[in-house]
């Protein structure tokens, strides 16, 4: 998920070019050309969660990081969860790890040889490269908290500050 800063009003600015009066629309508000953003990686059953995973700021999440970080340092230790009940942070993932399904985006690190040679050697059922359709938020529930948590966070933040959205 990527937070951009948010740009919403505009006033009229009267000026003259070539002697003639015009009037342009301008921002209101002070706009930044590349806003901070914040890469957060999560998972999500309909039974538990993952620990989010914030990115360093100004890291590059390319294979190497992905598989070490994520896939390595977080993947394996959720689905080794065995228990039933309990916070959802601490309980397995499915009643069934046999008939759960691992999916990951189109992000070029999640399918990259190596991460998906990772996966098919780690994980029991990994819907591979190919398999899961793009843009499909019915089978991809996490786009659509991620939406949400996007659109909280926008109203709760000055997004000039990344350090105060790395807190929250």
């Amino acid at each position: 998920m990527r937070v951009p800063s948010n740009y919403s009003h505009q006033q009229i600015i009267k000026q003259t070019v070539f002697g003639l009066p015009i009037q342009v629309k301008s921002p209101a508000e002070s706009t930044v050309k590349h806003p901070p953003n914040l890469m957060v990686w999560g998972m999500i059953s309909a039974q538990g969660l993952s620990e989010l995973h914030i990115m360093p700021s100004k890291t590059s999440v390319n294979t190497d990081y992905y598989v070490r970080n994520i896939l390595q340092g977080l993947c394996l230790d959720v689905f080794q969860r065995m228990r039933a009940k309990g916070h959802v942070l601490k309980r397995r993932m499915a009643e069934n790890m046999s008939k759960a399904i691992y999916q990951q985006d189109g992000a070029p690190c999640h399918h990259s040889v190596a991460a998906q040679q990772w996966c098919r050697e780690n994980i029991q059922n990994f819907w591979e490269k190919g398999i899961w359709p793009p843009n499909s938020l019915d089978l991809s529930p996490i786009e659509n908290l991620w939406a949400i948590m996007k659109s909280e966070l926008l109203k709760l933040l000055d997004m000039t500050e990344i350090k105060q959205l790395e807190k929250t």
